[in-house]
């Protein structure tokens, strides 16, 4: 009897020890998922500093400067404190709770100081005459980003002057919501005046003036709603391209 315990005993520990070996198994590809994502995270708020300003002139080279050395200082701030070692004061007050109650805090983890230090950034300037969702913006490469564009929910293009914030036109054309908004450079230095593209969920792509603020042409091919657009980089952005869920 003993011996069949023994064996029912060995049996149930070879069982626990395989099941603990699966369960540390997914915690290490758990664990490398959450640093592949925090390393993700990193990249993308890098970009977004980056991004911030996307010309080369000196005022948007001094203003991006401007935006990664304060996102820099807060985010250190933030680890500072957080791993900065407590006084003696604080141990007695610590040691006491810990007494008292077990301590539950987890150290803060490289996105979390992150997301502290966007949050920390201050509001410089909103813009609100939309009446739903945006889902699209553009800043102008010309004028030195004087004019950004955006495209809603709510079926309507406006251009607004960033340097007052004010909406100077809104266009309404487009029969179903607006997925992306462009700049046309090649308009611009080619003395056709400010013209922004649109694209919209309604098959669509319109090109309106921002100077006589009338549509200037309308774009139709696409199958289904088109979702993105990008004039080209080259021939000075005489070509546009244009990307919809008919997949073509």
């Amino acid at each position: 009897d003993s011996t069949v315990e023994i064996e029912k005993l060995n049996t149930e520990i070879k069982k626990m020890s395989e099941e603990i070996k699966k369960k540390n198994e997914k915690l290490e590809f758990k664990n490398k998922q959450l640093l592949e994502k925090e390393e993700e995270i990193q990249t993308i708020c890098e970009q977004l500093i980056e991004t911030c300003t996307n010309n080369d002139n000196n005022n948007n080279k001094e203003k991006q400067t401007r935006v990664k050395t304060t996102f820099n200082t807060i985010l250190k701030e933030q680890v500072k404190e957080s791993t900065q070692t407590p006084n003696q004061n604080d141990d007695t007050e610590q040691k006491e709770s810990s007494d008292s109650k077990p301590s539950t805090s987890l150290p803060k983890t490289y996105t979390e100081h992150v997301f502290d230090a966007l949050r920390a950034l201050k509001l410089r300037k909103a813009f609100r005459k939309h009446a739903k969702c945006v889902y699209s913006i553009h800043l102008s490469s010309f004028e030195n980003g004087k004019y950004l564009g955006s495209g809603s929910q709510d079926k309507t293009v406006r251009i607004w002057d960033v340097n007052v914030t004010k909406e100077l036109v809104s266009f309404e054309g487009h029969s179903e919501p607006v997925h992306c908004v462009k700049f046309s450079d090649y308009h611009y230095h080619n003395n056709h005046g400010v013209v922004i593209a649109s694209a919209s969920n309604d098959k669509t792509i319109c090109l309106w003036n921002l100077t006589t603020k009338k549509m200037l042409a309308t774009l139709k091919g696409h199958q289904r709603g088109v979702k993105s657009i990008q004039f080209s980089s080259f021939s000075g952005g005489r070509y546009l391209c244009s990307g919809s869920n008919d997949k073509y």
